[in-house]
């Protein structure tokens, strides 16, 4: 780099000659120097974070960790029975309707007030906003399939910060961790188990089974509309779906941090931290 500093610079060589070309080459030595600092930065923040590679359920729950108020009364029960058991009671908000943009479960009243106005106004529940916008019943009550896992997870005192499924989707893996404390396993749903969020194009769902041999899956979401409950949709548990249907959509897979075990270090991705995370995490935090 030296020798081809001074062969820009000399007053014999080409730059001296074409100012434009000397400024184009300091600018890209001072990005090459730039650029060798963050890696050297980068690499040394990984090394003082391999130890948090893993985070078992046998561990008790850190907050400091995920950066964020642990949500509901704290429990003995391992973190998968809790989140099971919160699907298990959400699954019977039958009468919730499908709302895109509604984050509330409401009193059996104010959902049928809900279904009745979307039913009125002729508004499909893939109309965006519109029964959120034109229905005040809908606002007191209805869910979007982002807005159920986030209540899911909470309901299992397991909250993260709310994230639309573009976030889930398209997020870094570093800032996903740091921020929603959630780590990136792939998209192959064999390796997928019951409390792992599938991330689709526009729709995340929570797994409840994954069963290999007959090849099929169950899982819970808030859905725009299946098993005959078009064009209200809602709260549902969908059992016996076909594996490879399903796999065809996944983008990724996700899994909760306190639901991690020793055993899953091999197929992690992009769990160390590092100071373009934690710069990320902060701009987050703050806008």
């Amino acid at each position: 780099m030296i020798s081809l500093f001074h062969s820009l610079f000399d007053r014999k060589g080409l730059c001296s000659r074409r100012p434009l070309v000397r400024i184009f080459a300091v600018v890209v030595l001072a990005w090459s120097v730039v650029g060798l600092a963050a890696v050297t930065a980068d690499r040394f923040f990984h090394s003082i974070g391999q130890d948090e590679q893993i985070f078992p359920t046998t561990l008790r729950f850190e907050l400091a960790e995920l950066r964020m108020p642990l949500i509901g009364a704290p429990s003995p029960k391992p973190a998968i029975e809790r989140l099971l058991a919160a699907a298990d009671r959400l699954v019977k908000e039958t009468s919730v309707p499908y709302v895109f943009g509604g984050s509330r479960i409401g009193s059996p009243k104010q959902c049928q007030g809900c279904v009745d106005c979307a039913r009125r106004l002729k508004l499909p529940a893939d109309s965006t906003l519109s029964r959120y916008n034109r229905c005040p019943e809908c606002q007191r009550c209805g869910i979007d399939c982002s807005n159920f896992v986030n209540l899911l997870y909470a309901e299992a005192g397991l909250g993260f910060p709310f994230a639309d499924t573009r976030t889930l989707q398209s997020s870094g893996h570093d800032f996903l961790r740091e921020r929603y404390g959630f780590l990136n396993i792939g998209k192959n749903l064999e390796d997928a188990r019951a409390g792992d969020l599938v991330v689709e194009k526009g729709h995340v769902m929570m797994v409840i089974d994954v069963d290999a041999k007959s090849r099929t899956i169950a899982y819970i979401h808030s859905s725009r509309g299946s098993l005959g409950r078009k064009p209200i949709g809602g709260i549902e548990l969908r059992r016996g779906k076909s594996l490879d249907e399903v796999q065809k959509r996944t983008l990724r897979i996700l899994r909760h941090r306190d639901l991690v075990l020793p055993e899953d270090q091999d197929m992690l991705i992009g769990s160390k931290p590092s100071i373009w995370s934690g710069l990320r995490y902060v701009f987050a935090a703050n806008h």
